[in-house]
């Protein structure tokens, strides 16, 4: 089955709209601890992922029978674009309404994201907007953590992690690269999140940086 894009008619009035954007680590670990850093208490993601609003993006509503679907069209259709270009910042954490809004970098029109806006989005369209989910069984979350790209130089990358409760196996999904492979248990990374809970922690981040 293919999934198309299609632009929503009103697009003047979209690019009008607020982008809901967390620019700096502070605000991001704001989001991240609902206000009360160091407590734990009430720490949910829900800012991050959650069912998306389509009206306040420039697309129609996208659902998608599989996971791999979603995948799929965020990898084609999200074109990857470090922050400073996105949105003017050294980081900033972008909405699923925000990664789906038309932006406009370098004169080229496009949806534009980095890895932490690939994995939110992606880990909303696959909890809310996919058919394979099961609500019941299932769980999907962002996972945060130290990449090594090689030995002695690591740097900050997120994905998504797919618990499929029907079959009682872990998924690793990383839409900037469109893999998605099957693995013993989530080892890599030290911050997951969705839309119940934040685990873990991320040095700079999360729960300390405030």
């Amino acid at each position: 089955m293919v999934i198309q894009t299609i632009l929503s008619t009103s697009l003047e009035e979209k690019h009008c709209q607020n982008i809901t954007v967390y620019r700096c680590r502070s605000l991001i670990n704001y989001a991240l601890t609902e206000g009360t850093p160091k407590s734990h208490r009430d720490d949910e993601a829900d800012e991050f992922v959650h069912k998306i609003r389509w009206n306040e993006t420039s697309v129609s509503e996208l659902n998608f029978p599989t996971i791999r679907e979603a995948l799929n069209w965020v990898y084609e259709n999200i074109i990857y674009c470090y922050d400073e270009f996105s949105y003017g910042c050294l980081e900033a954490w972008a909405t699923p309404e925000a990664t789906l809004t038309l932006k406009t970098v370098n004169g080229s029109e496009g949806f534009y994201g980095d890895c932490e806006d690939l994995a939110i989005l992606l880990a909303s369209l696959i909890k809310f907007h996919t058919f394979e989910f099961n609500p019941e069984e299932d769980e999907v979350y962002v996972m945060c953590g130290l990449l090594e790209l090689k030995p002695g130089v690591a740097v900050l990358h997120a994905w998504v992690i797919f618990y499929d409760g029907g079959e009682h196996k872990w998924y690793e999904i990383d839409p900037t690269r469109n893999c998605m492979k099957t693995i013993a248990y989530p080892m890599n990374g030290t911050l997951w999140f969705n839309d119940v809970g934040v685990f873990g922690f991320q040095p700079g981040y999360y729960p300390e940086y405030y």
